[in-house]
């Protein structure tokens, strides 16, 4: 009876260690998000930031109704989500987010985040995506292969994966992590010399960034493209 007594206060220390090392990652997660949501919206106000997340998500769906590359998945699935945290640059005219998106085939062993990135180009938002990180479901800790991971599981990556590098050690925002998605060789023409590419200005970006919108619609005829949005905005 006292093995069995001695077993169960182990049992239970083990326990209540597991359970308050599971507490401060999540406090200390929860305390990097809560920063980074402050910061960010700090930069712009409450109202505008929610209006560009509405108006990104109102993309996602016009970009999934349209059928355009991959994102024809992500309505007809439900399996798309944009993650709840936009990373504003000081001036407010740019943001970082993921798209998380689960892997629904039977097949399927991994799931995804990709970039989007958000441009303010003439007083309008522009979306476009970045990077992809792929993730094997082996690597997260008692993941099922044939299950995909939560919107909370992809989120959390994110905040190391993603916005890992939107601060700087002093909590400023760090510049050089937005130029090094929106600027450099991967968005300019491919013959371009690195002294071509070392000349371009913001403003030239911003036109090399259009032209990747604009190609995203070729083949899609003006007058049969269905929107979600409001007329008066423009396609993303």
């Amino acid at each position: 009876m006292l093995r069995k007594e001695n077993k169960s206060v182990v049992l239970l220390i083990l326990l209540m260690i597991l359970t308050g090392c599971t507490t401060k990652n999540t406090d200390k997660q929860n305390l990097i998000e809560n920063n980074l949501f402050k910061i960010s919206q700090n930069i712009v106000n409450k109202e505008q930031y929610f209006d560009v997340y509405n108006k990104l998500n109102d993309s996602l769906n016009t970009w999934s109704l349209n059928n355009l590359g991959y994102y024809q998945y992500c309505g007809k699935s439900k399996n798309c989500f944009i993650d709840s945290l936009l990373c504003f640059n000081t001036k407010g005219n740019r943001f970082v987010t993921g798209k998380l998106m689960q892997q629904l085939l039977k097949e399927g062993v991994a799931d995804d985040i990709d970039f989007i990135l958000g441009e303010k180009i003439n007083n309008q938002w522009y979306f476009f995506s970045g990077a992809n990180i792929f993730i094997p479901r082996s690597m997260v800790a008692n993941q099922p292969l044939n299950k995909p991971l939560s919107y909370a599981q992809l989120h959390q990556i994110a905040l190391k994966e993603v916005y890992g590098g939107y601060l700087n050690k002093d909590g400023t925002i760090n510049e050089h992590w937005f130029i090094s998605h929106f600027e450099g060789a991967g968005w300019v023409n491919w013959d371009d010399t690195p002294e071509k590419i070392k000349s371009y200005t913001r403003k030239d970006y911003e036109q090399f960034h259009l032209k990747v919108i604009r190609n995203n619609w070729n083949g899609v005829k003006k007058d049969s493209i269905k929107q979600l949005q409001k007329k008066d905005e423009a396609l993303p």
